[in-house]
């Protein structure tokens, strides 16, 4: 029996792979989502979901799936990276000992110099006035000047490893630098004169996010199942909410309040306005958590992710907030990401 091939079809666009694991960051604008793709940095476009450059970008030939491995291959691995706030540099990290600036708009490199670390540096964060923060495996972090490659300060206090690291502008305009590390512990640097101002301590396991709330809160989470609320002038630990889950990601929900969409049935649709400090954390069974940890008062638990089989597939690895497009980013330990609404308007897309 012959089978005749009426038609052929071509395809009119491959979507290649952009997400490998790691880290991912919005840009302000809200339009693209960068992602860590093997030894690059991927530029996803939102409203096409299709990948439109990397950093470093490939040569302009065309080439086959081989040929990109190849070239893959010999291309200096990016280890973490971050965009600054204004977007108008973009700082990688390498296998190479190399800190890289990028001109964001441009796609170009315009600076590289050796972060003088001992072994990779896993952490970076930077300031709107181009201040970078490195932190490594070495107990050292490193205050940098971008422009010039200068560093400012080696920061001691730490001990190993660099699990978190954000800036905090005060309303003075200076900048303290926090940072996590092995012992559990919380460290505050001044970013003047690279002095170690106090250390918080709570966690009795890896430290995995710090974030703010007005300035007033430091808020973290950590694999001992908690998240711990702060009060950065009195320096003391105003809450410890135990969620019961290995938690690797946690992002602040606007004060004004969001909306729950298609997370909850009950709820869809229903704008909440908090009265206290809302965040969204997520970790290793995979739900998404929203609480209002000012109040210790549960918000929303996701119910979708029972059993072992879904755990060891769909465990929550990075979550980002843009309050632009007011969506949430969630990446999971598959490298599937889902985009998901808290506007008034219902959306929700994953992309894999």
């Amino acid at each position: 029996m012959s089978i005749k091939l009426r038609e052929i079809f071509k395809p009119e666009y491959v979507q290649k792979e952009f997400y490998t694991g790691g880290h991912i960051e919005w840009t302000p604008d809200g339009h693209n989502l960068l992602c860590q793709c093997g030894p690059r940095v991927s530029i996803l476009d939102i409203e096409t979901t299709t990948l439109v450059d990397t950093i470093p970008q490939r040569t302009g030939s065309v080439k086959t799936g081989d040929e990109e491995d190849e070239e893959d291959e010999c291309t200096d691995s990016v280890i973490t990276f971050t965009l600054d706030p204004t977007s108008k540099n973009l700082i990688t990290s390498h296998k190479s000992g190399l800190l890289c600036t990028w001109d964001w708009n441009e796609r170009k490199l315009t600076k590289s110099w050796r972060h003088l670390h001992k072994g990779p540096v896993i952490k970076l964060a930077i300031t709107s006035d181009q201040i970078i923060a490195s932190g490594g495996t070495d107990s050292i972090i490193r205050l940098w000047q971008s422009e010039k490659a200068h560093c400012l300060h080696a920061l001691h206090g730490a001990q190993g490893n660099i699990s978190a690291l954000t800036f905090l502008q005060l309303p003075n305009s200076e900048f303290w630098l926090f940072a996590a590390d092995m012992q559990c512990e919380i460290h505050v640097w001044s970013c003047d004169d690279g002095k170690h101002l106090f250390k918080l301590q709570g966690h009795f396991s890896t430290v995995t996010e710090l974030t703010f709330y007005k300035k007033q809160y430091l808020i973290s989470c950590g694999r001992d199942k908690v998240v711990i609320l702060w009060d950065l002038e009195s320096k003391l630990q105003l809450k410890m909410v135990a969620l019961y889950d290995c938690l690797e990601t946690m992002v602040v929900l606007p004060e004004e309040g969001f909306y729950l969409q298609d997370l909850d049935n009950e709820l869809k649709n229903t704008h909440i306005i908090p009265n206290g400090v809302c965040v969204a954390v997520g970790g290793e069974n995979g739900r998404l958590h929203i609480w209002d940890v000012k109040n210790n008062i549960p918000i929303l638990k996701e119910s979708n992710a029972d059993s072992q089989s879904i755990k060891s597939t769909k465990s929550i690895t990075n979550m980002i907030f843009n309050e632009t497009r007011s969506t949430l980013a969630i990446c999971y330990v598959d490298n599937t990401i889902t985009l998901q609404s808290f506007g008034p308007q219902h959306s929700k897309l994953t992309v894999c």
